[in-house]
């Protein structure tokens, strides 16, 4: 089978055919949701742009455009294997090659996952008796060290569960393509996201409910630990080099985060997705910000203070919340540098839009009541109209290229 430029896209019959085709062998523990591989003539095109970089488009029409050159190839039937089915890739001669992520560990035993729930709901009960019994101070400072880490974890659950979604609709192709990987096994099933999800929030309850117990008791030594070896953890469990528990996903998640920060090279689509979810979390920057001031400060047990140099009035926080703003700003002038396209400029102007919004925010803090309710306050809501109603346009018109601000019913 050819694609549109006559190279030759390979449909391979087997999952360890696949394999044999990414230098994979048969042992390596494959799930039948396995990409057809593409020859380099053969892969899609992108206009000459970097790969699911343009800035003016997302969404359904970043997908459409990475998946036409598979128009021809792809069916409609669906495959459940085990509730993780993606569909199935045929080509012209009848073979057919699985989608889209790869079951690279085994799924946690019964009687591990009793003794997870168990677990879970003993660190919940003690969390909610600890937290009832609590003064401010102890509940401001849960909240400043575990509300980020909180919403972190809530957003894996909530990709596991879009996983599981596709898989049920077995969609095709799978949406997944658009992160355009040479290594499918990069992605993981929502069963793998679940499990992982799951050892997290396990890990997470038990190190709240010590914070808080501690806390509550007067041992504040123990319960200062708690969130220094949650922050640590954390990233030593993303970037700890060994090749065990999603090796592949993970490099791939800190080769992209490198990528994020530094977007000195073409901006992939992996790029500028984590970027939107960082904007997504701006509060949560926030409060890292915070925490990790506190930690290197050695002031653990008393960030919820509003002064001093990590307080809520700092110029750090301000500064923190533009961070993704800033990161996805530098990413449209590189897009544009790239493919010369005018709409990675307006995207550009989406984000800088925040910046007047955060600033005014913060000066809040740094002058008088009767100045900031006489003038800085309406330019702030005046600041904040506009930058949502241009997001809002953008999104709707751009990202999820929708007809709503369209003229007539052809648009």
């Amino acid at each position: 089978m050819t694609d549109a430029e006559g190279g030759e896209v390979h449909a391979p019959k087997s999952p360890g055919d696949v394999g044999a085709s990414v230098g994979v062998h048969a042992d390596d523990n494959l799930s039948p949701f396995w990409p057809p591989r593409f020859t380099p003539s053969a892969r899609p095109s992108h206009g000459g742009s970097p790969r699911g970089s343009s800035s003016s488009r997302r969404g359904p029409s970043v997908i459409s455009d990475m998946v036409k050159p598979l128009a021809g190839s792809v069916g409609s039937s669906g495959h459940s294997g085990g509730g993780d089915g993606f569909g199935h890739v045929h080509s012209s001669g009848g073979m057919e090659g699985e989608t889209h992520t790869a079951r690279g560990n085994k799924c946690t035993s019964p009687a591990a996952k009793v003794a997870l729930v168990i677990w879970l709901l003993g660190c919940s009960q003690v969390v909610a008796r600890a937290y009832s019994v609590s003064d401010e101070r102890v509940a401001s400072l849960a909240h400043l060290y575990y509300q980020a880490p909180a919403i972190v974890l809530m957003a894996v659950w909530l990709w596991g569960v879009n996983l599981l979604v596709w898989a049920r609709m077995a969609l095709t192709p799978h949406p997944l393509v658009v992160f355009d990987l040479h290594d499918p096994r990069v992605h993981l099933t929502h069963r793998q996201v679940f499990n992982m999800a799951a050892w997290c929030s396990a890990v997470f309850a038990g190190n709240l409910a010590v914070f808080l117990r501690a806390a509550v008791n007067g041992h504040d030594a123990l319960a200062a630990w708690m969130p220094v070896v949650l922050y640590l953890g954390v990233p030593a469990a993303l970037l700890v080099p060994v090749n065990t528990w999603h090796v592949r996903s993970r490099r791939f998640f800190a080769r992209t985060l490198r990528r994020m920060v530094v977007p000195l090279q073409p901006i992939s689509f992996a790029d500028f997705f984590l970027a939107d979810v960082a904007c997504s979390m701006a509060k949560s920057f926030s409060d890292v910000e915070r925490a990790v001031c506190s930690m290197l400060m050695g002031s653990v047990m008393r960030a919820a203070d509003h002064g001093g140099t990590c307080g809520s009035t700092s110029w750090k926080i301000p500064l923190a919340l533009a961070v993704p703003s800033i990161i996805r700003l530098l990413q449209c002038l590189r897009q544009y540098k790239d493919t010369k396209q005018a709409g990675c400029l307006w995207n550009a102007l989406k984000y800088s839009s925040a910046f007047p919004v955060i600033i005014l925010s913060a000066l809040k803090y740094h002058v008088s009541h009767r100045d900031w309710m006489s003038l800085y306050r309406p330019a702030w809501l005046a600041c904040s109209l506009v930058s949502t109603a241009y997001s809002y346009y953008w999104d709707v018109k751009h990202d999820w290229d929708l007809t709503l601000f369209r003229c007539g019913v052809g648009g």
